[in-house]
């Protein structure tokens, strides 16, 4: 049952964007803007999504060294990945 609710609030967000882009009434791009914005909070309620206070607390448990080591690893591969992408295509 949950998932017909999940399905249904998907199709409102997407009708919603769809009518908000191809609007040429900006009232009413605006009112799909909104209920487009509130299905969208809707559906993160009903998934128990965290919320940004609870992202903010997950984040300071990790340690500057940790994310300074995870960040030079991830830069590494970036520019692994450009290098490589160079020299095929140009």
């Amino acid at each position: 049952m949950m998932t017909l609710a999940y399905v249904a609030l998907a199709a409102v967000i997407l009708v919603s964007a769809i009518t908000a882009v191809l609007s040429r009434n900006l009232l009413r791009a605006a009112v799909a803007l909104g209920v487009g914005s509130a299905a969208l909070a809707t559906l993160f309620f009903l998934l128990d999504a965290a919320s940004p206070a609870e992202l903010g607390e997950r984040l300071a448990q990790v340690s500057w060294k940790d994310y300074f080591a995870e960040r030079a690893r991830y830069e590494q591969r970036q520019e692994r990945f450009r290098r490589r992408y160079r020299w095929r295509h140009h």
